[in-house]
């Protein structure tokens, strides 16, 4: 008897077979993938580098030269001045051998000078018509030249004191004795007292004498 449900095909063997040779594979494929697995291909990251300029100061430190020491220059002295002082003669030594004459600076006129002289200052004109001017009796101390000229009125002449204007040449030797008070003038009437004489002073050194005389 013939059922009336339709009949089931059967399904060929070597689809079976293909099939599962193709699972077969593939399970191969992923058990090789896995056993090797594929390089990762790492790319190196590259950290710019800044570049840092340092400025290094080198201090050099140069010994200069010694330079031996200057002497220091002497500054050359001013040169004595020469002046004209008008003075009364008080006294006179030696030292040392040397010759010294103490002296009174004076303030002197003659001619119109002296009048004029008087009447600005007072006192009274000399009687030979001079005038002297003395605010000072301070005495000063001078070296006299062993050359000096000296002229003197009465030197050398003899007679009375005041009988003569003559000019006489002193030795500087003799006059300082004179003035010493250990020898006399040539003429015997010479003296210092109260006679202008007109100096030439170099520094505190005298190298002439010449006393007044209005003749002259």
């Amino acid at each position: 008897m013939m059922s009336d449900s339709p009949q089931r095909r059967r399904v060929p063997t070597w689809v079976f077979i293909v099939a599962f040779v193709l699972v077969a594979l593939a399970a191969g494929l992923v058990g090789w993938f896995i056993g090797h697995p594929s390089p990762i291909a790492v790319v190196p990251s590259t950290t710019p580098t800044s570049t840092v300029t340092t400025t290094v100061t080198v201090t050099t430190t140069v010994t200069p030269p010694v330079t031996p020491p200057v002497e220091p220059t002497a500054t050359p002295k001013p040169k004595p001045k020469t002046v004209l002082q008008w003075a009364f003669v008080t006294g006179g030594f030696t030292s040392g051998g040397r010759m010294f004459i103490k002296v009174d600076y004076i303030g002197f006129y003659a001619g119109a000078g002296a009048t004029t002289a008087q009447t600005k200052y007072g006192g009274s004109l000399r009687p030979d018509g001079t005038y002297v001017l003395n605010t000072s009796s301070k005495i000063r101390t001078l070296n006299l030249k062993s050359n000096a000229q000296i002229q003197l009125v009465e030197w050398l002449e003899t007679g009375t004191a005041g009988s003569s204007w003559k000019y006489g040449t002193a030795a500087p030797n003799a006059f300082v004795a004179v003035l010493a008070g250990t020898a006399t003038s040539p003429s015997g009437v010479w003296s210092p007292a109260d006679k202008p004489v007109l100096l030439t002073i170099t520094g505190t050194t005298v190298t002439a004498v010449k006393q007044y005389s209005p003749g002259a």
